[in-house]
């Protein structure tokens, strides 16, 4: 009996990193579409705003299409608010720090947030985290230290702020979305964290009068791709959630960045230092280390 609630514990969690890297993979590509869409004239808020419309838009016709209800369940109205107010952070955390510090140093302080969960999950989750694990999660922001290879020099203490904020915002959205994900219909959940998203960027992008769309081809394109991308990647990040919980898929999503290093070689022509090389060595190495572990976790339960 042991054994089979073992594997079926072992299944969840494999489905939940699957997710977490699928997820990973789309939102990774959106860093080197969105700088295909600056450079085409596009202003980095119009792009987020549409991209919440684009997201809202998917997510109510797949609740339709699902028969799900439109209906928000009155007891989950604070959690539904903190995850759409957390999204709403992140975003307008990390796009305003980059106005200050470069972005390779935003994107390393923005994924200081698995290190925050892995502290966070034995207090709000109530499941320990032992010494291999958090060898794992420093391994990986070791990597991403060498992969992004962040000038800092070039520090200021509100872009350090913003991408900290940014950081805490997701931290509470995967924490929150988790609860969400179990007790409700999930394209309810996204679509409504999306639509308080926003609602709160929309603002911010009104007060700032800044309404730039991209031109060309290329550039509309592009813009039209960042959408998808993040409507899928988003999907995939609520679903590892819910499976894998917050602490593990926060680990996988590491990858995030190395992606988009990857992207932007292939696509912008960036080339790769070995350093850099070394750094996505050691992300890759940290996510085997915690997959042999849990296999091997797995196996004894089920011995």
């Amino acid at each position: 009996m042991s054994g089979s609630s073992g594997g079926e514990g072992a299944a969840t969690l494999w489905a939940g990193r699957s997710a977490a890297l699928i997820s990973a993979l789309w939102l990774g590509c959106t860093t080197t579409l969105a700088w295909l869409v600056y450079d085409a004239g596009g202003a980095p808020m119009t792009l987020v705003v549409l991209r919440f419309i684009f997201a809202i838009g998917f997510f109510a016709a797949m609740l339709r299409l699902s028969s799900g209800s439109f209906r928000l369940p009155r007891q989950d109205y604070g959690r539904l608010l903190v995850a759409g107010l957390a999204i709403s952070g992140m975003t307008l955390g990390y796009m305003s720090s980059v106005a200050y510090i470069p972005v390779s140093l935003a994107a390393l302080i923005f994924f200081t947030f698995p290190l925050m969960i892995a502290a966070l999950t034995p207090w709000v989750d109530r499941m320990p985290i032992g010494p291999g694990q958090i060898f794992v999660f420093v391994l990986a922001f070791a990597g991403l230290a060498m992969t992004l290879g962040p000038d800092l020099g070039k520090l200021d203490w509100r872009g350090v702020a913003w991408a900290l904020f940014a950081a805490v915002s997701i931290t509470c959205l995967l924490f929150q979305s988790r609860t969400l994900m179990t007790r409700h219909d999930p394209y309810l959940v996204l679509m409504t964290a999306n639509l308080v998203g926003l609602l709160v960027c929309g603002g911010w992008l009104v007060t700032l009068g800044q309404v730039q769309l991209p031109s060309g081809t290329l550039g509309f394109a592009a813009f039209i791709l960042v959408g998808i991308c993040y409507i899928l990647g988003v999907t995939f990040q609520f679903l590892a959630v819910r499976k894998a919980g917050p602490a593990d898929s926060a680990l996988f999503m590491n990858l995030e960045p190395v992606v988009s290093v990857v992207l932007a070689m292939v696509v912008l022509g960036e080339e790769l230092s070995w350093p850099q090389l070394g750094g996505i060595a050691l992300v890759l190495a940290a996510l085997v280390l915690s997959s042999l572990s849990r296999r091997r976790m797995s196996r004894s339960v089920q011995d």
